[in-house]
């Protein structure tokens, strides 16, 4: 369920238009934007044979529409068909580290630097690989060579202070980047970027020190200014927050994530009726359904439901699309309302959608029905649906099964005729293996994942609904080593570092490192309360229960009414001895929980013991 709603909290932001100013690489140099080779790069352009062409376009389009085995054999064959190029060994060299494949990534690579000895790239992607391999040192020695080619690369720079933070160097480190930007005295990005590496291994104070570097060369910068806020919210000091917000919104203008952000910061420092006012005035001025979207995703975010459910409520007047209604529905079903969130949802099942939102929409319509005690109205939405489904459609289908509103055989049968149609697609996969689980025919579950493992063994997506189906039926031992060796690969998403903090808290193991890697999710999402709420989990497996107290009053707030974050709040205050407060969160926790999550027996067991204190 965890995972489930993380996608639910993500899904507002989509479709805003809008991208981070945040998060996300160094911006390439001038050269490289006007496409001049820069120092280094001894590979330059030239026309590659017809055929290894026209494989390197199949494979874009492979891994694009997430076949990155095909996209990967297709780039072997580009590279056979052309011996000469160094740049088609660069790719396949970048794509197999996607893929996970270690050793032929840097087979490919150290083949591209046969061919041109001087080649960035292919010194950076042999860095890369070299590191996933284990080998710190010749990471180090490779990026060496590189800087000795360019002593400016900014890539080959900021993963040389990268590999030096990861070994204790951290002085070398930031000699590393020092070395960088006395080269150019007006850049910022790479004070930023040793932030960001700081941020993401807890170094805080190191994290805040080279932000404010990047700050004190060039004050209303957005990615440093972006990066002090996202810290700020990490660490739940929202008071200082607001300022660094309003100076954001002054220096980048009035983007859709800068208004979510100031939106977000008036309310948690205390001016709620500011952001009201704020969200009233973007509104009046933009009714479109985009800015709607928009207000809902920043009070929902802020844990404000009913003011993200008004955000969404008809118009007069104004169309109602399916993706308004599946988000209208989903905020009332947070609600704890079903009857409303079905009248928000239903009535919008089948209008022209694209196949992502019309899922979504059932999903939300089916949920609401059968949390609102109408299984056999959610059944007459889905089964004329049985013969053509397809992977969105796959939840709500064990919705409906699991309630008992359709026969189970039936929903088995069409869930195993959908992967049948799409066995190669790896959400289908997925899905059907988690429909299965739910309708409790685990070993399926377990069957369809790994025969699709025995085709792609390096699926990142794959591997991680292996982990997820593995911690669900007691094996977290096993799906931690799976996901850690995800998270190994390097830019572990928010989901993975989530998934394995969260596990070895619940199992009171590693707490420090479950610590850790709560943080590292944090940073890259820092007002999402499920995140939250893992480390504050994290902080009770490692013994900081006083710390423990604080994060998940903060959950709490930013996800609040949440059955499992009411639970770890009562078991931290049972721990330390606030045995009433600790009676009344578990109590709320066991009004919220929905039958069959697991968390209940916990909960029932907490009251149990709760009730034998005086």
């Amino acid at each position: 369920m965890r995972a489930r709603r993380l996608v639910w909290v993500a899904l507002l932001a989509i479709g805003c238009g809008t991208t981070s100013t945040v998060t996300g690489p160094l911006p390439p140099s001038a050269d490289a934007r006007a496409g001049r080779a820069e120092p280094g790069d001894d590979d330059p352009p030239r026309d590659v044979s017809p055929e290894a062409y026209r494989a390197v376009l199949e494979a874009e389009l492979k891994m694009q529409g997430g076949d990155l085995a095909g996209g990967v054999a297709l780039l072997r064959e580009a590279a056979l068909q052309d011996p000469r190029s160094s740049y088609l060994r660069v790719r396949l060299a970048e794509a197999s580290l996607e893929g996970g494949d270690v050793e032929q990534a840097r087979d490919a690579a150290e083949e591209a630097l046969r061919l041109s000895p001087r080649s960035a790239a292919a010194l950076v992607v042999l860095a890369q690989a070299q590191r996933l391999a284990g080998d710190g040192e010749a990471a180090e020695r490779t990026l060496a060579r590189l800087l000795a080619i360019d002593a400016a690369h900014r890539d080959g720079s900021l993963l040389l202070a990268e590999l030096r933070v990861e070994r204790g160097d951290v002085r070398g480190a930031e000699q590393v980047i020092e070395a960088l930007m006395q080269r150019e005295p007006g850049a910022v990005d790479g004070y930023i970027a040793l932030a960001r590496v700081f941020a993401e291994r807890g170094d805080v104070e190191r994290a805040f020190r080279h932000a404010d570097h990047a700050l004190e060369r060039e004050g209303d910068d957005p990615d440093a200014l972006g990066l002090k806020l996202t810290l700020l919210f990490a660490r739940g000091e929202v008071t200082l927050a607001l300022p660094v917000a309003r100076a954001l919104a002054a220096a980048a203008g009035d983007g859709a994530l800068v208004r979510r952000d100031l939106l977000a910061a008036l309310a948690l420092a205390g001016d709620v009726g500011g952001a009201e006012q704020l969200a009233r005035a973007w509104l009046d001025d933009d009714a479109s359904e985009d800015m709607r979207l928009l207000v809902a995703s920043a009070w929902q975010r802020i844990g404000e439901l009913e003011h993200a459910a008004r955000a969404l409520e008809p118009t007069a007047g104004v169309g109602r699309s399916p993706r308004l209604a599946a988000e209208h529905g989903h905020a009332l079903l947070l609600l704890r309302r079903p009857a409303q969130a079905a009248d928000a949802a239903c009535p919008l099942v089948g209008a022209p959608a694209t196949a992502e939102v019309a899922g979504y929409l059932l999903d939300t319509c089916v949920r609401a029905l059968v949390r609102a005690g109408r299984a056999a109205e959610a059944a007459t939405r889905v089964a004329p649906l049985l013969p053509t489904a397809g992977a969105p459609l796959l939840d709500a289908l064990a919705v409906v099964g699991r309630a008992g509103a359709l026969p189970a055989a039936d929903v088995k049968a069409a869930v195993d005729a959908v992967l049948t149609r799409n066995p190669a697609d790896v959400e289908t996969v997925t899905a059907a293996a988690r429909a299965h689980e739910e309708l409790g025919d685990v070993a399926r579950a377990r069957a369809v994942l790994d025969d699709a493992l025995r085709a792609r063994p390096h699926d990142a997506e794959l591997l991680f609904a292996l982990a997820r189906h593995l911690e669900r039926n007691g094996q977290a031992a096993a799906a931690v080593e799976i996901v850690e060796r995800l998270i190994d690969r390097g830019a572990p998403d928010i989901d993975t570092l989530n998934f394995v903090a969260f596990t070895l808290a619940d199992q009171r193991t590693r707490g420090d490192d479950a610590r850790r890697l709560a943080w590292r999710a944090l940073v890259q999402d820092p007002l999402n309360g499920y995140v939250v709420d893992t480390l504050g989990w994290a902080e009770r497996a490692a013994g900081a229960l006083e710390e423990a107290r604080a994060t998940l009053a903060r959950a709490d707030r930013l996800s609040p009414g949440e059955g499992e974050i009411l639970y770890h709040r009562a078991v931290v205050e049972l721990e330390l001895g606030a045995v009433e407060l600790a009676r009344a969160l578990a109590a709320r926790a066991q009004g919220t929980l929905e039958p069959g999550d697991p968390a209940v027996a916990k909960v029932d067991a907490l009251l149990v013991k709760l009730g034998s204190k005086s």
